[in-house]
């Protein structure tokens, strides 16, 4: 491939599962971390005061994992130059396509999660299974899944049209 034969695909739209665990997850964390700053702040605990800077880090620390969270939210997938680029608000992963690259779409299986975020704005991290093994999830929905497997490891992605990105990989191999 050449860098003019870019090909580029929007991430599916968030799952139905996704927006609910986003949803309470926000309220979840944003309404403890209000609570701990109150607590903290205004001295409704009446702790001392190592306790009370405990709290507004612990607040702080909540507010700062919410938001990057949130910047980590999968927005598009490009396939250029031997590559998949995932990309995300502010930065992309890219993945080189080796020998012996393949595509397929198959449900996602149950898996251990290793590091990563399972479902407040995206799924998306390090995961394992015995199927698959050790494997990269940057999914929005996951009835859209598209199993990359790059010749070095495994990545799960879910374009909006899961069938053109499988087209267009399958086409990118010749």
């Amino acid at each position: 491939m050449s860098s003019d034969d870019t090909q580029f695909f929007a991430a599916a739209p968030l799952s139905m599962s996704v927006k609910v665990v986003s949803g309470l997850g926000s309220i979840v964390i944003l309404g403890v971390a209000m609570m701990l700053v109150g607590m903290s702040v205004l001295g409704i605990a009446k702790a001392q005061m190592p306790v009370q800077g405990f709290l507004l880090w612990v607040s702080i620390f909540l507010v700062v994992g919410w938001f990057f969270a949130l910047l980590s939210i999968v927005r598009s997938y490009t396939l250029v130059d031997g590559m998949i680029a995932v990309h995300r608000v502010f930065w992309s992963n890219r993945f080189y396509l080796g020998t012996g690259r393949t595509a397929f779409q198959k449900k996602m299986p149950r898996s251990w999660r290793l590091f990563g975020n399972g479902g407040l704005f995206s799924v998306s991290g390090c995961f394992w299974n015995r199927e698959a093994g050790h494997y990269r999830a940057f999914i929005t929905d996951p009835s859209r899944i598209v199993w990359v497997n790059t010749g070095e490891r495994m990545i799960a992605i879910s374009p909006e049209d899961p069938e053109a990105f499988m087209a267009a990989f399958n086409g990118a191999e010749t």
